[in-house]
């Protein structure tokens, strides 16, 4: 967190960092990462199931996916001991 002098956040939910490329002071609020995170944060959802799809339909799966399908009603149907 950078504070220069005379620049102080206007309430506690504020704070001021450098922009690493031009040294330009660039101001993050409450609603600003809230605004960022709703909007890419649907973006990357969206991905990341388009992705789970993906995985699960894809053809070199159905194998493991059926013996996974056996191996849970296999023939040790019983408690460990």
């Amino acid at each position: 967190m950078l504070l220069t002098a005379g620049l102080l956040p206007k309430n506690r939910c504020q704070t001021l960092t450098t922009n690493a490329w031009d040294g330009r002071i660039v101001d993050f609020d409450h609603g600003t990462v809230v605004a960022f995170a709703k909007s890419w944060g649907l973006f990357y959802l969206i991905a990341f199931s388009i992705g789970v799809l993906i995985y699960t339909f894809w053809p070199s799966n159905k194998k493991r996916f059926e013996q996974a399908k056996k191996d849970i009603l296999d023939k040790e149907d019983k408690p460990w001991t």
